[in-house]
């Protein structure tokens, strides 16, 4: 390489990456004699470098998503026009066919006690989120009503579980409106009362990040603060 600035670079890089290697490998008391300064400053160089590639990646991942979602949303209303404004009839068939067994069920076994159709409409719920058919607040409603053992979404799952998709439809069509929205008020009062941390670092210096290690070896959930765009704090200015 002729360029003597691409040369430094590489040569920062380079020493970072070993630096980290010397620190994840060498025994503790080894470390304090082991590295000198100019290994620090490559190694808070390469975090910088990472921490700024890490913030691309991110980027470009929204960009990615933004088009997912414009494009998946411009095949759902050229589905919605070319289907007709009322309900299929096969569909409001298959609900007045569903309520009616369910009434027999009642009388004759409980569904509830099966953890086999448990398991067939946890799967199929899941099947659907995965592959983004449904809403996640849809989804998170539907599970709901299967872990409540609600019968009639039990009884879809018996006898509509080679058709996942017609299950979806269906189970989403017997819930309605109203249930959709209990289901999704009590999953957010759920997640709202669940810490999603257990320390709050501020600042990615050499303190914050030795400290943030520390924390995650121990298996805490560490949320790390940082001002800057990128990783170092004063001690990358060294």
């Amino acid at each position: 390489v002729q360029c003597q600035k691409c040369r430094l670079h590489a040569k920062l890089h380079v020493l970072g990456v070993g630096t980290a290697l010397k620190i994840l490998l060498l025994p503790d008391h080894h470390l304090t004699t082991a590295i000198s300064r100019d290994e620090i400053v490559g190694l808070f160089n390469t975090l910088g470098k990472l921490s700024e590639s890490i913030g691309l990646a991110q980027k470009l991942t929204t960009m990615y998503w933004k088009d997912y979602r414009k494009q998946q949303a411009s095949e759902a209303a050229e589905e919605a026009a070319r289907r007709p404004a009322s309900r299929d009839p096969n569909d409001v068939a298959a609900l007045d066919k569903l309520r009616t067994l369910c009434a027999s069920v009642r009388e004759t076994q409980t569904l509830a006690d099966d953890a086999g159709l448990l398991d067939v409409a946890m799967r199929l719920v899941a099947q659907a989120g995965r592959d983004r058919i449904i809403a996640e607040e849809t989804e998170d409603a539907l599970v709901a009503r299967i872990l409540s053992r609600q019968e009639d979404v039990l009884l879809l799952a018996k006898h509509y579980e080679s058709n996942p998709a017609r299950f979806i439809r269906l189970a989403v069509d017997s819930m309605g409106e109203r249930l959709l929205k209990e289901a999704t008020n009590s999953a957010t009062a759920t997640s709202a009362t669940q810490p999603k941390h257990d320390a709050i670092v501020v600042g990615t210096g050499l303190a914050g990040m030795a400290t943030s290690v520390s924390l995650l070896d121990r298996g805490a959930r560490v949320l790390i603060i940082e001002k800057e765009p990128r990783m170092g704090g004063n001690s990358a200015k060294a």
